[in-house]
């Protein structure tokens, strides 16, 4: 799409970290079907080729641009694209959607979960894409993967398994093969 080459060692990194990540997908007591991991996985997919797509769609936009500028005009489009859906939906969606507004306990979480969560990290990425080629930058960008995994771990006490281990070992030394070649 933009002339951009992957080395030999970038294939294998890009390909130990995707074998880190389905290693590590595993079916647990919280997944009660298979087809619920599947369908997760299917899930989790999508959303990664719909980012990817969009992504690549502003590339040139932000390497021009601020990337503050460009990920907060992303997230109000997406903001105001998704009240109009809800808004359209009838009463009961719009009344779900501010659900979250009403209860103010809620609210110490939210507002920083929101600035935290989607805005810093999509700035982040961003910003790889901006200063690696993107191919690199999506290699990168897939450890997020592993961070998830391991603070599912620390915060969440999720099992570590052995399985979970294999596979953040596997992205950790694909991404050190990228980084080193």
């Amino acid at each position: 799409m933009f002339g951009e080459r992957l080395s030999a060692w970038e294939i294998m990194g890009g390909a130990l970290v995707v074998s880190g990540v389905f290693v590590g997908a595993t079916r647990t007591v919280e997944i009660k079907k298979p087809n619920d991991l599947w369908a997760g996985i299917l899930l989790a997919a999508g959303a990664h080729i719909i980012m990817a797509i969009g992504i690549l769609m502003v590339r040139d936009l932000f390497r021009e641009h601020s990337l503050v500028w460009v990920s907060t005009f992303r997230f109000v489009v997406a903001g105001v694209v998704m009240f109009l859906w809800v808004a359209l939906g009838g009463r009961k969606k719009l009344r779900h959607l501010f659900l979250g507004f009403r209860m103010r306990e809620t609210w110490k979480f939210m507002i920083p979960m929101s600035i935290l969560g989607p805005f810093l990290a999509t700035l982040f990425w961003v910003a790889g894409f901006k200063h690696l080629n993107a191919g690199r930058a999506a290699i990168f960008n897939q450890l997020s993967t592993v961070f998830i995994v391991i603070l599912a771990y620390l915060i969440l006490k999720e099992k570590f398994t052995a399985r979970k281990i294999a596979g953040v070992l596997l992205a950790i030394v694909g991404s050190l093969v990228v980084a080193m070649h």
